[in-house]
């Protein structure tokens, strides 16, 4: 069946839709498939329609959903054979930037009828424009619950905690010799996202196999998202390769740090996601926590304003049903599968490409 992997390529944040759908794949990937279309237009399935066949031969892979819709794929790449699928489409439109040579785009409106989509425009439209009004709601509830949060990181940074257990962070990296010594390379993405399904993390499974597990437990500005950061400049320097992983609800802060050839991962306990739940993971506090009783009416107030950011895209995400059915009435989809094993006829192509 293969390895698989699961991630975010991008979040609902307190700055709208943050994309980091630039890291799905490497620049030298074999070949990047680049899907257009709009909403109900088959670009999930024609993703899962290729997994499965290339599962069938055992090929690992990785699965990037959306925070849209939680059980939906914004993306499936391939990193072995060097082949990725990718929606991209609004909010994370993505232009060809190899074309030809690498990126190829699929264009799913091939397959629909035009003439009857033109006799539900207004229907289309009106709805278009209220999933946007809810996800605008989203994203201001989101950035209310960022001030409250600084609100709180505020009295965190006014406490010094002299942790002398981050040393045991350091020496579990220091020292490390790599055989061929070259900068190491650092992959962005979200592990976790908010969703109108609520807030998912895969972290739990991308840590899988893992030896060495440090939890770093303190409020937001307690600094162990810049300590993430200094950790992964030093194993970059060292030549190893990392996977950083932003905080969905404010991506200028790091959450999760893996270094996959040490299997060492430096992670962040949050008021979203605490991390109590892994045994034999070392415990680093950095600052003042959420379960101050002075900080009891702020993590209330962030929960309260994260459900209704969560509501909102709840409410958008059935607008958006309501504008798929109507695409997906006017869809050939006898046609799409034809094309579809046009496209995987050509994967087959380029993946034996030495």
């Amino acid at each position: 069946m293969g390895f698989i992997r699961k991630f975010f390529a991008g979040s609902n944040s307190s700055e709208g839709f943050y994309s980091l759908f630039k890291d799905v794949i490497t620049n030298d990937a074999k070949r990047v498939y680049l899907l257009k279309g709009g909403p109900g237009t088959g670009k999930s399935y024609f993703m899962r329609s290729i997994e499965q066949e290339l599962v069938k031969e055992g090929h690992d892979r990785e699965q990037f959903y959306c925070s849209s819709d939680a059980d939906s794929l914004d993306a499936i790449s391939f990193p072995r054979l060097g082949i990725a699928l990718i929606d991209a489409t609004a909010p994370h439109a993505i232009e060809p930037q190899w074309p030809g040579c690498r990126d190829e785009i699929i264009y799913l409106g091939n397959f629909w009828s035009s003439q009857d989509l033109y006799a539900k425009r207004e229907q289309i439209m009106q709805g278009g424009l209220a999933k946007q009004k809810h996800f605008a709601n989203a994203f201001r509830y989101f950035k209310a619950a960022k001030c409250i949060e600084d609100t709180m990181s505020g009295d965190a940074q006014r406490i010094f905690w002299d942790n002398g257990d981050l040393d045991r962070v350091h020496s579990a990296i220091k020292g490390q010799v790599i055989a061929e010594p070259k900068r190491g390379k650092i992959r962005t993405l979200f592990a976790s996202a908010l969703t109108p399904q609520g807030h998912i993390s895969h972290i739990r499974t991308l840590i899988k196999g893992y030896s060495e597990l440090f939890v770093l437990q303190g409020l937001s500005g307690s600094g162990k998202s810049a300590e993430i950061k200094r950790i992964a400049n030093h194993t970059q320097i060292m030549g190893l390769d990392a996977e950083l992983f932003l905080y969905p609800l404010n991506p200028q802060k790091v959450l999760h740090l893996l270094i996959p050839q040490l299997k060492i991962a430096i992670l962040t306990a949050t008021v979203l996601d605490p991390l109590d739940d892994l045994p034999g993971a070392c415990r680093i506090l950095m600052g003042p926590t959420s379960n101050e009783p002075s900080n009891a009416r702020s993590v209330t107030l962030f929960n309260e304003l994260l459900g209704l950011g969560m509501e909102s895209l709840r409410q958008a995400q059935s607008g958006h049903a309501e504008i798929e059915e109507i695409y997906m009435q006017q869809m050939d989809f006898k046609g799409l599968d034809k094309y579809k094993d046009e496209i995987l006829a050509e994967i087959n192509f380029y993946k034996n490409l030495s």
